[in-house]
């Protein structure tokens, strides 16, 4: 969603397979915004490289696994990359 200041909210419902075979269930808020070149080559699925816009999130996981438990419990960060094909979220345990 477009806000009128030019800022996208992002609102994501997915889960996760960790490599145990555990199911991590996700909600992540988040917003992106840029100088507006940068943001029209985003749309155009042109490479855009880290740094000249801000993509934030907020994640919430729900896991019933006792291995990653300290999801349930703990608050998270996320920064994003938006590439042409995909969006990469490297995920902070705020401490």
């Amino acid at each position: 969603m477009n806000r009128y200041d030019g800022v996208t909210e992002a609102l994501a419902h997915y889960t996760l397979h960790a490599d145990d075979e555990d199911h991590i269930y996700v909600v992540n808020k988040g917003c992106r915004y840029g100088p507006k070149d940068v943001i029209d080559r985003i749309i155009n699925g042109e490479e855009v490289p880290e740094g000249p816009y801000y993509f934030k999130t907020v994640p919430s996981f729900e896991t019933g696994s006792k291995k990653n438990a300290f999801l349930n419990r703990n608050i998270f960060v996320g920064e994003g990359l938006r590439r042409p094909s995909q969006v990469q979220i490297q995920f902070y345990q705020v401490l």
